[in-house]
């Protein structure tokens, strides 16, 4: 991530820009983290935010009371006030989940914080159902999730964190710095030294990848990876769980298994990285449609 080559004094040129914070699953998984922070002065507009992902089934007009809310309180306040007992209990199950992140948020970390948004709310959920639905518009938002919830290592202060990760994103980059890049937009370009991050299984091959022909063109772009390193080449996974395509780089390929024009060099050190530590957007690649 940008934030933690900066932070090590390394310079660095990233595609990456601060609107990718803008997208559905990072917005909302970021508006339950500052609610959790704050659980005493919210922005009535994150509690919309939340209501709506994962969605909870409330009337439009539920909006309307959320905007008078300014803390957890007032929420369950607003849940005790409203006639419609279906309506109410829902409102009551938003206010404890956002009291649960809260207590998360007083003894741990942004990680923890988004981790119980992902898990026990269940954000996770509801961006998988956008992805596997097409509302992903080109973009895998579970992808974004977990990449968030990997960067909040670097900054684990919960209320820190979006300020943090903000500045790193709006920060200059280095033309002359470590290249930060898709798969994709470093096609047909070369490098003395590359690294491959995030090579781990569910994200090559892509878990939206459904049958061979998917599988086959995601092995494509694994090669695109490993193939732009002239000289050396690390290929980083979440050791627990690596890509299945790691294994093919300690076997001969069959005739039928060459690419068209298979570069020879760049031969892959194959370093396991710590549980966990794999980028799970590769350096965030679009997912495949």
């Amino acid at each position: 991530p940008p934030g933690a080559r900066v932070g090590a004094g390394v310079p660095v040129s990233s595609t990456l820009r601060v609107d990718v914070l803008g997208r559905r699953g990072v917005r909302a998984a970021l508006a339950y983290l500052r609610i959790a922070a704050a659980p005493g002065d919210i922005d009535p507009a994150d509690l919309v935010e939340a209501h709506r992902r994962p969605s909870r089934g409330l009337p439009r007009w539920i909006d309307k009371w959320l905007g008078r809310c300014r803390s957890i309180d007032d929420v369950v306040r607003a849940s005790e006030r409203i006639d419609d007992v279906k309506v109410s209990v829902k409102l009551a199950d938003l206010a404890g989940d956002l009291s649960r992140l809260a207590a998360v948020a007083r003894t741990g970390t942004a990680r923890a914080v988004l981790e119980c948004v992902r898990d026990e709310v269940g954000l996770a959920r509801a961006v998988d159902l956008l992805d596997a639905t097409g509302g992903g518009e080109g973009q895998s938002h579970g992808d974004d999730l977990e990449a968030l919830i990997q960067v909040a290592d670097l900054h684990p202060d919960a209320a820190g964190f979006e300020p943090w990760l903000r500045s790193a994103l709006t920060r200059s980059g280095d033309d002359g710095g470590v290249v930060l890049s898709t798969v994709h937009r470093v096609k047909g370009r070369e490098w003395p030294r590359v690294a491959v991050f995030g090579a781990t299984e569910g994200v090559m091959p892509h878990r939206l990848a459904q049958g061979r022909a998917a599988v086959e063109e995601e092995r494509r772009v694994f090669h695109v990876a490993i193939t732009r390193g002239i000289g050396r080449l690390a290929v980083l996974p979440d050791a627990s769980r690596p890509s299945p395509f790691l294994g093919e780089l300690h076997r001969e390929a069959s005739p039928d298994e060459l690419p068209a024009a298979a570069p020879a060099h760049a031969a892959a050190e194959l370093a396991p990285a710590p549980a966990g530590a794999g980028t799970p957007r590769r350096g965030g690649r679009r997912s495949p449609r």
